[in-house]
């Protein structure tokens, strides 16, 4: 019966194509996790926009503390348009974002080919 090498004997004496093939599916794995987790940080980063922003507009008479700080002599006309002009921007821009993000994605790590 044919002695069988030990693991680490059988690791020292792969061929390197065979290492070069472990190294590169261990890259391009951690490289996909890295662009999944981004596209999902962008997309948790627009809903948290369009959140402050759907809570800034709900102005109806039911939200007592919105319609409360609309009718308050203290109210700030100007930074309430400016903040949801810079809401707006902030949201386009992560689109755009999550758009490039989402094209490099199946560009680079789609395997469906």
């Amino acid at each position: 019966m044919a002695k069988k090498d030990s693991k680490f004997v059988a690791q020292l004496s792969r061929e390197n194509k065979q290492i070069k093939i472990d190294r590169a599916r261990r890259i391009g794995e951690a490289c996909s996790d890295a662009q999944m987790k981004l596209v999902m940080d962008i997309k948790s980063r627009i809903r948290s926009k369009q959140n402050r922003l759907d809570e800034m507009t709900d102005l109806s008479a039911d939200n007592q503390s919105t319609t409360t700080n609309l009718i308050s002599k203290n109210f700030d006309a100007d930074a309430f348009v400016l903040e949801i002009n810079n809401l707006k921007v902030d949201i386009a821009g992560l689109e755009v974002e999550l758009e490039v993000a989402e094209e490099t994605s199946s560009e680079w790590f789609n395997t469906a080919d």
